[in-house]
């Protein structure tokens, strides 16, 4: 190779693969902008066909809006609301504005605003009474908006409805009103027309002709009345009427016969009183002569007041010279003479008294006078204060005697100082009066002499008795009274006396009480000596009630334990404060307090006594145990009481352990304590049961009953949780990621989970302890059958009042009664007394026990029952009849089966940690604040307060 060739080669390489770079890039930029052209015609195309596609759409919407209004508008049917609008949207789509041109939008406009128009024009038919002229030309309106609309228009048959009630209402009234033209008209047929044809006028026309003749008949009427009622009006006035104006009245009311009627109240008021009119002198006559009787020598003054009217009456219409009227004007005068003679002569006679008091030989005459003026005139205005004259006299000399009898020598009584002073002037008066014989007014005068010297010895007996410090005899105590009575209360020596017999009175009615169950008074040693130093030491009440306070004192120092915050022994307390009380009585307010404290006590416990058998409490039941405890230990009886540490214990068990690690929430219900655990985003809620005496298997009696239901006692030594459901299968998918369920529904996740193996059960409890931290278990069966029964007997848990039969039972439980071929959404039946769904029907659950006899013992229980190759599982499924559904039914189950009528409840155990103590941290906790502290108690209607001290 030549050095040319050498040099000028790798410069021709260079050359060649610039000069291919150079066309390969142009190539290259050439195609790219070719592409980009071909990619704008592209889009260009796409928005042409896209725009082409828009114009076709909005055509064929127009066309299929116009053919749908058309449809309505050129048709005579009723226009639907918001025509008018759809309308005005249609003509705003036609292009440039074409829609006020365009011949239908036109035309369907005009039908619109005519239809408007006719219905405005209309609408005064709607309501009240339209007139003649309004109906008619409604009538016209409706016709021609009928055109438009079409009959079945509701506006069109509301109205046509309304015009033909209104025309047939005025016909109606015609057919009534053409029976004025042949009827006779009187009150009740005039008025009856009357109403008739005003109720015409609000539907005929004024001018109507049949209307105008009938309003014209009925005037003719009433102006032919009216001047016949101007005539006989004078009748309604006149009390009484002569025999002439009789006859003249007569004629007026045969002419009203033809107007009125025979039942009208002026024709028989009128009638009346025509008729009676010629027997009114006769009436009268027999009217006074009912009174005054025939041969009357004196006629009494009420009796002619009585008569005065009819007499004057009666005078006026026979004439002063009727013979039977002066008779009986004779009797009359002789009456009023009688009456004249016997006022003087009872007027004389108390004036010839002096003080009013009339002498005991005038009551005769005096009285003969007074009946006779009773007989006359009983209305005498002074004949009743003459009466009270008389009966005061006789009273006033009866009293005097009667108070001066007791000096007679029959009398036996003794008569006080103040008796003698005031019967010496009555005996003066007594003969003054001319009420008693000389005699027996002397031998009254020395019986006063021989009084009063008795009164005066009784004196002086008393007076040697009361200044003397001895016991007061109940003889010194009747002196006394006498010497009271005679001497009267304000006497010296009564009242220094009776000073001193009130004040031991006084002592003894304070420590009277001592006599009775009744407390000691706080004073009673200063009671005690106030006594001794009036009675003398050995007066035996004094002595009595010494003793009883001796007795009373050492039963209450036996009582003082209740003072103290302690415990004490019940039935010996119970024992004293009945000895005490059998002293005091129950008014006596340290026995009251004491009591009361021993009640209360008793009471708390005998509630507390009541935990061991509570299976779960609510907030306020919780809250009233912890309160008594509380109460029993900071107030009562303190920590050291045995049956406090009891009720302190088992309210821990009720409690439960704390919070759980595994649980997100948790809290207390009406049902009890719960908490819940969450799973893959699934809740699940699971309830506290302590630890409990549970009964299993049923009574031989009890209906549907098993050879496998012996009924025996267990006690569960744990508490535990317990699922409220049962396992759904949502929670089954968040734990394994698969379910072995079949049932079909919308709500699959809420429905139970089934057709697991009981070892597929297991493992599922396994993993939630070892994956999700939640110590799940299968339940023994003990535990199964405690949340069960809820507390209650029975086949099963059923609401109050809830008879055992198919319905019952469907209320708590699904079977194949009511469950519809399969298993149904968990907790849609009645929960139990634990807040507990679906332990009865829906599925059987799994239990962690094998399937054998039960203990004949019963005992403890803490671990499942193992040695058989078949399972237990629990409460009846969907697919059993209604009575499988009990709490005793058990059925043993391979654990290599799957059904669809067996599923599990999850069960776990409590973590206490330090906390289960026995009720150490429930009585520490209710110890704070203890000490001395006062309470009070309620007792029958006391309310006491008690300052109790602190016991060691």
């Amino acid at each position: 190779m030549t050095w040319l060739q050498r040099n000028m080669l790798p410069v021709a390489a260079a050359a060649l693969l610039v000069i291919g770079l150079g066309v390969g890039g142009y190539i290259w930029l050439a195609g790219k902008e070719q592409a980009k052209r071909d990619a704008e015609t592209a889009a260009a195309n796409a928005q042409i066909l896209k725009d082409k596609e828009a114009e076709l759409v909005g055509k064929k919407i127009l066309l299929d809006e116009r053919k749908g209004i058309s449809d309505i508008m050129d048709k005579v049917t009723a226009l639907p609301e918001g025509i008018a609008a759809r309308v005005e949207a249609y003509a705003k789509l036609l292009p440039s504005n074409s829609g006020s041109t365009d011949a239908d939008v036109k035309a369907w406009r005009a039908k619109i605003a005519a239809v408007t128009e006719i219905s405005g024009k209309l609408a005064p038919l709607e309501t009240g009474l339209p007139t003649p002229a309004a109906r008619q030309q409604g009538r016209k309106d409706l016709e021609a908006l009928q055109a438009k609309v079409g009959a079945a228009d509701t506006t069109v048959a509301r109205l046509t409805t309304r015009l033909n009630a209104l025309d047939a209402k005025e016909s109606e009234l015609r057919a009534q009103c053409a029976g004025l033209d042949t009827a006779v008209l009187k009150t009740g047929t005039h008025k009856q027309y009357r109403d008739l044809t005003l109720d015409l006028a609000r539907y005929a026309p004024a001018d109507d002709e049949q209307l105008t003749k009938w309003v014209r008949r009925l005037d003719t009427y009433d102006a032919n009345l009216k001047p016949l009622l101007e005539k006989i009006a004078p009748l309604d006035a006149d009390t009484q009427i002569t025999v002439r104006e009789r006859a003249e009245y007569q004629g007026f009311y045969n002419n009203l016969v033809t107007y009125l009627d025979e039942t009208d109240t002026r024709m028989i008021a009128w009638r009346d009183k025509l008729s009676g009119a010629n027997d009114r002198v006769s009436k009268r006559e027999a009217e006074i002569m009912a009174v005054f009787t025939a041969t009357a020598d004196r006629i009494s003054k009420p009796k002619q007041d009585q008569m005065a009217d009819k007499l004057a009456e009666y005078a006026a219409l026979v004439g002063e010279d009727n013979a039977q009227l002066a008779d009986w004007n004779r009797a009359i005068a002789a009456a009023n003479t009688a009456i004249d003679g016997s006022r003087k002569r009872l007027q004389r006679m108390l004036a010839d008294s002096g003080d009013g008091i009339l002498s005991e030989p005038v009551h005769a005459p005096f009285q003969r006078d007074l009946d006779q003026l009773k007989e006359l005139n009983e209305q005498d205005p002074d004949r009743l204060g003459w009466q009270q004259q008389l009966t005061q006299s006789q009273n006033v000399l009866g009293a005097l005697k009667k108070d001066c009898a007791v000096l007679d020598v029959s009398a036996t009584a003794d008569v006080s100082l103040a008796a003698q002073k005031d019967l010496a002037p009555k005996i003066d008066k007594l003969v003054a009066k001319g009420a008693v014989d000389p005699e027996r007014a002397a031998a009254w005068r020395e019986r006063l002499v021989q009084e009063a010297k008795r009164v005066a010895d009784l004196r002086a007996g008393l007076r040697t008795d009361f200044e003397a410090v001895a016991p007061i005899t109940q003889t010194m105590k009747d002196g006394l009274d006498r010497l009271t009575k005679d001497a009267g209360s304000d006497d010296a020596d009564v009242k220094a006396w009776t000073a001193k017999k009130l004040r031991v009175d006084n002592l003894a009615d304070q420590l009277g009480a001592l006599d009775k169950a009744q407390g000691v008074p706080d004073n009673v040693g200063r009671l005690f000596a106030e006594l001794e130093s009036l009675v003398g030491p050995k007066d035996a009440r004094l002595v009595a009630w010494q003793g009883k306070v001796k007795l009373i004192s050492a039963s209450r120092e036996t009582l003082r334990i209740l003072d103290r915050r302690t415990p004490f022994n019940a039935n010996e307390i119970a024992s004293n404060l009945k000895s005490l009380v059998e002293l005091v009585g129950k008014d006596d307010r340290q026995w009251v307090t004491w009591k009361a404290k021993a009640d209360d006590v008793a009471q708390l416990k005998a509630e507390l006594a009541k935990l061991p058998a509570i299976l779960a409490q609510s907030p306020d039941e919780q809250q009233r145990s912890h309160a008594r405890i509380q109460r029993l230990v900071a107030v009562q009886v303190g920590p050291e009481d045995d049956d406090v540490k009891a009720a302190a214990a088992r309210q821990q068990q009720l409690d439960g352990p704390p919070k759980p690690s595994w649980a997100v929430a948790e809290g207390r219900d009406r049902f009890g304590r719960w908490a819940e655990a969450e799973v893959a985003g699934v809740r699940l809620r699971l309830r506290w049961l302590p630890p409990a005496l549970a009964t299993v298997g049923s009574p031989e009696g009890e209906a549907y009953r098993d050879a496998d239901e012996l009924r025996v006692q267990m006690r569960l030594v744990q508490g535990f949780w317990l699922a409220e459901t049962e396992m759904t299968r949502a929670l089954w998918r968040a734990v394994t990621g698969s379910d072995p369920s079949r049932a079909v529904a919308t709500d699959a996740g809420l429905l139970p989970v089934e057709r697991m193996t009981w070892r597929q059960a297991a493992d599922v409890c396994a993993r939630l302890r070892d994956e999700h931290h939640l110590p799940a278990r299968l339940p023994l069966e003990p535990e199964w059958e405690l949340a069960a029964r809820a507390g209650a007997e029975g086949p099963a848990w059923l609401p109050e009042g809830v008879a055992y039969d198919e319905a019952g039972v469907g209320q708590v439980a699904w079977s194949s009664a009511n469950a519809g071929g399969g298993p149904q959404p968990v907790a849609t039946r009645l929960p139990n007394a634990l807040g507990f769904y679906d332990l009865l029907g829906n599925v059987s659950e799994w239990t962690a026990d094998a399937y054998a006899p039960y203990p004949t013992g019963g005992g403890e229980v803490s671990q499942p029952v193992a040695g058989s190759e078949r399972l237990v599982a629990r409460g009846g499924s969907w697919g059993d009849p209604w009575h499988y559904n009990r709490n005793a039914n058990r059925i043993g189950v391979r654990p290599t089966v799957t059904s669809a009528y067996v599923g599990l409840r999850l069960a776990a155990d409590a973590a206490w940690g330090a906390t289960q103590d026995g009720g150490a941290a429930i009585l520490a906790t209710a110890a704070k604040g203890a000490g001395g502290k006062t309470i009070e108690f309620g007792i029958g209607t006391w309310r006491v307060r008690v300052a109790q001290e602190v016991g060691k």
